[in-house]
């Protein structure tokens, strides 16, 4: 680190930041595909009702892969 303050951290304490981080990432990921066919649900209705939007909304950031 060129001229900052390099921190080091204890593997413990490491390992416990990745499985807070991650650890919902398994429960996203089984729900998902129902998240998906909602999402198609709720675009195939008439007008632009509130879940409309927001199933087109969530469908732009799947499709884009936006965070």
């Amino acid at each position: 680190a060129k001229g900052r303050l390099q921190y080091r951290y204890h593997n413990n304490w490491v390992q416990a930041r990745s499985a807070a981080k991650f650890g919902g990432l398994i429960d996203f990921a089984r729900i998902l595909p129902t998240i998906r066919k909602r999402v198609e649900t709720d675009l195939s209705q008439k007008g632009m009702p509130r879940e409309k939007v927001v199933a087109l909304v969530i469908k732009l950031m799947d499709l884009y892969h936006i965070r």
